[in-house]
């Protein structure tokens, strides 16, 4: 019994640090940065080559239930597990702004008990991508790379558009992962409800998602903000300063979810952490004095 104390002991004192992905255009450090940033974990998916899957790999997914993880085998290797972020490549500072306000929610925690990895999914148009890059592609890609290590994935995009493989990995994902996914509800001002005709994505996939809607400093649902039943929670997402740029949208009021969040299971971990060190100081107190 005392063995298996022991292993258990051990197993909470070698801390593992709270993993939070983040996809979106990448990160610029600024004088806000005093946050924990992951090592080895980053990536960028912006410049992969993204060659649509064609019509019979849906139907052989369908078909065999092959994961859909799989199919995105031949894709070129993007830079993944980079130890720094990738840069920022949108010129509204989307992910620096994003990133920031997690960071700065978790900033006076100990910094090894979290880390954020940055993936960079996307450039802007006018950075001269042409036709070459898909979003939803590169998503899909950032989504199934984030679940290998993340314990919490914040998206902070939208789009009408309903995509075969970013409805299958979501769903895997929720399936098989203890990974929580937090998106944006969407800045259309729409009733996305489940009975809606009205819909967005991904946060439509599935009602295990964490969707997250805007409103102002006084609680008020913001005019742009998609609303209905599939609206987990809101969060103030108007003219949010974070990381040197001060942006609006339920892009904005999404990470402060994630946040918090992550923040509660953090502070569980370090709680039981101190538990089992009191146990460890009490077992090793009560050794001595059997001495």
């Amino acid at each position: 019994m005392l063995q298996i104390l022991n292993i258990l002991i051990s197993l909470v004192l070698a801390r593992e640090p709270y993993r939070i992905a983040v996809i979106d255009s990448g990160f610029d450090f600024t004088k806000e940065t005093n946050f924990s940033l992951c090592r080895g974990t980053h990536a960028n998916f912006s410049n992969m080559s993204t060659a649509q899957l064609d019509q019979s790999e849906k139907s052989q997914f369908k078909r065999t239930q092959k994961s859909v993880f799989d199919l995105f085998s031949r894709a070129s290797n993007p830079n993944v597990g980079l130890k720094k972020p990738p840069k920022d490549t949108a010129i509204s500072k989307h992910g620096t702004n994003v990133a920031h306000i997690i960071g700065n929610y978790l900033k006076d925690l100990p910094k090894d008990s979290y880390c954020i990895s940055i993936i960079n999914y996307y450039q802007d148009i006018d950075l001269n991508l042409g036709d070459n890059q898909n979003f939803l592609i590169t998503e899909v890609a950032a989504f199934i790379y984030a679940s290998g290590y993340a314990d919490i994935i914040n998206f902070s995009g939208n789009g009408p558009e309903k995509d075969f493989y970013e409805n299958a990995v979501i769903k895997q994902i929720l399936n098989k992962k203890k990974t929580k996914i937090v998106v944006a509800a969407g800045n259309s001002g729409l009733d996305i409800s489940k009975k809606s005709e009205h819909k967005t994505y991904p946060a439509s996939v599935d009602s295990r998602l964490i969707v997250v809607g805007s409103m102002d400093n006084k609680g008020n649902i913001s005019t742009f903000s998609n609303r209905g039943d599939i609206v987990y929670t809101l969060e103030v997402g108007e003219s949010v300063t974070a990381g040197g740029v001060t942006l609006s949208g339920t892009s904005q009021a999404a990470p402060k979810t994630t946040a918090k969040i992550a923040r509660a299971a953090i502070l569980e971990r370090l709680k039981n952490e101190r538990s089992a060190k009191k146990i460890t100081n009490g077992k090793e107190k009560r050794e001595a004095h059997s001495r």
